[in-house]
């Protein structure tokens, strides 16, 4: 839709989630165009615009590999985040191990849905809480880092939301006896 509009904008009428899957498909479509034009597949923009609106099933491999892509960086990112708490890599790899065989993850994973994206960011989130839990002392940058990715988190879906609650409770138990806003 966007292409056809030649706009960056992914709002359309009954698409109600946020912006921010379309823009991170945005390369992986980029990818498969480029790839399609230097084969031969697509010859010019007018005939790309026409596959678009006549057949756009045919993109539903990039789309898909973006969900593939982001099911195995969510399996990495529990493998770290098991790993930083319990520092010992036979946990993590057996909580990498369990999640790469959850049926439904395996199943999402290969939907060009937001659901994996959803479940990347809010791991990534609970990574860079662990990881700020073990700091010293938070700083600025740290927060403003918490932010970008909770406000990437809800940018995917709204249940993103939620993924706040594990940088306030990190900023909650480093800061313990302190007062609610010292850092």
């Amino acid at each position: 839709k966007m292409i056809g509009n030649y706009s960056l904008r992914a709002a359309t009428p009954g698409y109600y989630y946020p912006a921010i899957t379309s823009y991170i498909l945005l390369p992986f479509l980029g990818t498969f165009l480029f790839l399609g034009w230097f084969v031969g597949i697509f010859t010019s923009i007018g005939h790309i615009k026409e596959v678009v609106f006549l057949n756009f099933g045919i993109f539903m491999p990039a789309a898909r590999m973006m969900s593939v892509v982001f099911g195995v960086l969510t399996v990495y990112l529990v493998y770290k985040i098991s790993e930083e708490l319990f520092k010992n890599k036979t946990v993590g790899l057996l909580a990498a191990w369990f999640l790469s065989i959850s049926f439904m993850h395996v199943y999402n994973s290969h939907f060009a849905q937001t659901w994996i994206l959803q479940t990347f960011f809010i791991f990534l989130t609970m990574y860079f809480a662990v990881k700020f839990y073990n700091i010293e002392s938070l700083r600025l940058k740290h927060y403003v880092l918490s932010g970008l990715i909770v406000g990437a988190s809800f940018g995917v879906n709204t249940v993103g939301v939620f993924s706040y609650f594990w940088i306030a409770l990190t900023h909650f138990l480093k800061n313990k006896g302190k007062g609610l806003f010292n850092t």
